[in-house]
């Protein structure tokens, strides 16, 4: 029979006998290095499974980070352009044009898309605290209204509209900006104080002053949010 003709069951009764074969501390010392193999071979696995698991630990946390600030520095984005969109001032100046040009009044709107963050937010949102879902949803909701409403402004259903109902028009823009800077008042305040998100605040606490700094007119709003209390917008 040729070497290639061989059984298994050939093969594993001459292993079986040359390992019965060899004296006690061979037997011991072979047994011993596959212990150690395998034992090697075990570690090996469990470092790789922590390692995979701790970069996906370390990426999640990373992303959250960066999400929450993104959220952060959109709201301090918002708050400039809501405040220059409905200010008084704008607004008047606005309804001036409105009776002096009547019907053929088409306002120019500069708009664009709104960013990601919110679609990033979504992504994240059950990691934070419930508190923390409401405000950040109604900050959102309100945000993405106003963009929205002032879309359409420069749309040909606004020039259509007769002169006090333009008027209107912008009287609701402002109430929902309004709307827009309370609700981003209790969401910045819901970050600062989120169990997962209050030492993500403090480290860019002095770069959001930067990103939309207020003007001196607005330290009531800035204690407002020092102080957790919120404003009368009326007011």
């Amino acid at each position: 029979m040729s070497w290639f003709s061989k059984s298994p069951e050939t093969d594993a009764s001459g292993l079986i006998e040359s390992l019965l074969a060899l004296d006690s501390r061979s037997l011991i010392g072979a047994m011993a290095v596959l212990a150690i193999g395998a034992l090697i071979a075990l570690a090996g696995r469990v470092l790789g499974v922590f390692w995979t698991n701790y970069r996906a630990l370390r990426d999640r946390r990373r992303h959250f980070r960066e999400v929450v600030i993104d959220m952060l520095i959109h709201a301090e984005f918002d708050r400039k352009s809501v405040e220059d969109t409905t200010s008084p001032e704008r607004l008047e100046a606005l309804k001036s044009q409105i009776r002096a040009d009547g019907d053929n009044f088409r306002p120019f709107i500069a708009f664009e898309a709104n960013d990601p963050t919110y679609e990033d937010y979504r992504a994240v949102r059950r990691r934070l605290q419930p508190s923390q879902i409401v405000a950040c949803d109604r900050f959102f909701d309100h945000s993405r209204l106003f963009y929205r409403y002032y879309e359409k402004l420069g749309s040909d259903a606004f020039v259509a509209l007769s002169v006090p109902r333009k008027e209107a028009a912008l009287d609701g823009l402002q109430q929902i900006g309004q709307d827009v800077l309370k609700s981003r008042i209790e969401m910045v305040n819901s970050l600062k104080a989120g169990k997962r998100t209050a030492h993500i605040f403090e480290r860019i606490e002095n770069d959001l002053k930067k990103v939309a700094p207020l003007p001196a007119s607005k330290d009531a709003l800035q204690h407002t949010e020092d102080t957790g209390e919120t404003p009368d917008i009326n007011a």
